[in-house]
């Protein structure tokens, strides 16, 4: 399965605290009722993953959408 899924980047080589505030503030986001009601109003999943969390499942994305699009011929191998 392929889903639709957004995220927050910042450019390289921001620091630890900007890193902090950027992922206090989406943290924050996630957790207000207000964003709550747009997942119940959408009918979408909560899927929010932060930090390591987060960079796994890229890492493993990318492995898993490579590997469907070289198998369809879509991507040279």
């Amino acid at each position: 399965m392929i889903t639709n899924w957004r995220s927050v980047m910042a450019a390289p080589g921001i620091s630890d605290a900007q890193k902090k505030t950027l992922a206090d503030a989406v943290d924050k986001l996630v957790k207000s009722e207000a964003w709550k009601g747009v997942l119940k109003q959408k009918g979408w999943d909560d899927a929010y993953l932060a930090g390591d969390d987060f960079a796994k499942f890229l890492k493993d994305e990318q492995a898993r959408v490579g590997a469907v699009l070289k198998a369809a011929g879509l991507v040279k191998p």
